[in-house]
């Protein structure tokens, strides 16, 4: 049995007589590409679980939420230096603009908190009384649950920007540049 965790595990060079393991259904027709069909080897599918939770909603993107924009933050806790509040901080001043933009441009954008945010975090961003009614913060329900009622998603780096894609949802890396 062979195992690969990155990349495609074999082209024409699989050998028949082994069996694969691919992550995630998406990577099945990775093994023996370019083979026929009677000479691939057996593969064996262990799924992705972040992926998994998205199957309930995959491919149902509803044209009725297209002005409906989820905004997903990310943990700082990627890094060990104090630069890691610095760039979270970034990240939060861009999304603060950003919101404010697309609100007046008709949109409606809703900030989903990070599951390791403290909530006074966000809070203290997002205290914006011009936000109106264009503006919520949501960390109620399952972040499927959330992605189904909105047409698009930002974010920086975290799991629901991949989960969101693999959903059929269209997503934005935001990259803030604040100086």
């Amino acid at each position: 049995m062979n195992v690969f965790s990155n990349g495609p595990p074999c082209n024409a060079g699989c050998q028949k007589s082994l069996t694969y393991i691919v992550g995630g259904k998406e990577h099945i027709n990775d093994v023996g590409r370019g083979m026929d069909d009677d000479a691939k080897p057996s593969t064996v599918v262990l799924s992705n679980p972040s992926l998994t939770l998205m199957d309930g909603i995959k491919g149902k993107r509803s044209l009725r939420n297209k002005k409906k924009v989820l905004v997903l933050n990310f943990t700082p806790l990627f890094d060990t230096t104090a630069a890691r509040y610095f760039k979270q901080d970034k990240y939060m001043l861009g999304v603060l603009g950003m919101a404010e933009a697309l609100i007046s441009e008709g949109y409606r954008v809703t900030y989903r908190k990070h599951v390791s945010e403290d909530p006074r975090y966000s809070a203290f961003f997002f205290n914006n009384p011009s936000f109106g009614e264009g503006f919520k913060i949501d960390d109620s329900g399952s972040f499927s649950d959330a992605l189904a009622n909105h047409g698009i998603v930002i974010s920086n780096v975290t799991s629901g920007f991949y989960q969101a894609l693999y959903a059929g949802w269209p997503a934005i890396f935001f990259e803030p540049v604040i100086n």
